[in-house]
């Protein structure tokens, strides 16, 4: 019984190692960390560059700011974020932040390193880009709560 306490032990001993020294050792990633690599490794291997998606942000935040919004992208860049209910651009930065897939993924990867209390984010089966992510930075915290959501993501044809 004792070498078979021992065993584990050493086991245990080894993969804390291996993360040490080997910090991109899948043994030791974060599931959420890991979820987040192989979402972005699935729209990386899409290829889409040019594509426009509808983005609702949900928050303790003013009505310019909660009003689903038209973000168009082409070469990867934006190009454009307009409110979905009225033909109007936004005139305002705050959707500078995530105004394209790859700046999503930075969204999660910023909330990860930051160790935030809550996150909780799911990816689209197919494209890998993120459906919904939800942050909540402080437990316990009124109103810092905020949530991203992709209704619709359409590529170029």
């Amino acid at each position: 019984m004792r070498d078979k306490a021992s065993t584990v032990l050493i086991v245990l001993l080894l993969v804390a190692i291996a993360g040490s020294l080997f910090p991109g050792c899948d043994l030791v990633i974060e599931p959420l960390q890991r979820d987040l690599n192989g979402a972005k490794a699935k729209w990386g291997a899409t290829g889409i560059t040019d594509y426009e998606y509808h983005l609702r942000v949900a928050c303790f935040c003013p009505p310019d700011i909660v009003s689903p919004v038209v973000v168009k992208v082409a070469n990867g860049v934006n190009i454009g974020v307009a409110y979905s209910k009225e033909p109007k651009e936004v005139t305002n930065d705050f959707f500078k932040p995530f105004d394209t897939i790859d700046k999503l993924f930075v969204i999660i990867q910023k909330a990860l390193d930051d160790k935030v209390a809550s996150l909780d984010v799911k990816y689209h089966p197919a494209y890998g880009y993120p459906v919904s992510i939800s942050i909540d930075r402080i437990e316990n915290a009124i109103d810092d709560e905020i949530a991203y959501f992709v209704d619709t993501f359409n590529p170029a044809p």
